[in-house]
């Protein structure tokens, strides 16, 4: 009997954080409407935005947004836990969705369109994870990379010590 309860609990648990993403996570479809789940992400301690090309923050102005889209574990191409909490990070450039991707031979993290990511979709995969009230990212495919931002704007990779511990300002939507 005890088992069972433990095992209901573990149950409930897991069905609300994916209850949870999914009021935050735009679908494949929404996306193809253009009806995003947009934020603007912000790092506190540089002040940097996430977007293709980082901007300073400024309350006063219009800010680039992202939105996260997820995809099945099939595509991603990798065998994982807890797929429902595997996000892209996206930003439209144009009518493009662009994903933030590692760039193994550049060594690099950037945005790129995601149509040319297609081959192996674990590069630009991302699990976050909320501390107090504010989102780190760790990479899918590098389990030791977290997603950082530097004083000049820069995406780098992280231990989980130095992670940009980004706060997810709701930016409206057509939902």
């Amino acid at each position: 009997m005890k088992r069972f309860v433990v095992l209901i609990g573990l149950l409930v648990y897991a069905l609300a954080g994916s209850a949870q993403m999914k009021t935050i996570v735009t679908t494949l479809a929404d996306e193809a409407l253009n009806n995003l789940k947009p934020f603007v992400l912000v790092d506190p301690a540089t002040g940097y935005v996430m977007a293709k090309e980082p901007v300073q923050y400024d309350v006063d102005a219009p800010m680039p947004t992202c939105y996260f889209t997820t995809l099945p574990t099939n595509e991603i191409g990798l065998t994982v836990v807890r797929a429902s909490r595997i996000l892209a990070l996206n930003t439209q450039v144009g009518g493009d969705a662009f994903a933030l991707n590692i760039n193994r031979d550049e060594n690099e993290i950037f945005f790129s369109p995601r149509k040319y990511l297609a081959t192996f979709k674990a590069c630009y995969m991302w699990e976050p994870y909320v501390i107090e009230n504010l989102v780190v990212f760790r990479h899918v495919d590098e389990r030791n990379v977290f997603l950082a931002i530097d004083d000049s704007g820069k995406y780098q990779k992280a231990d989980e010590a130095h992670a940009t511990h980004w706060q997810l300002i709701w930016a409206g939507g057509n939902n």
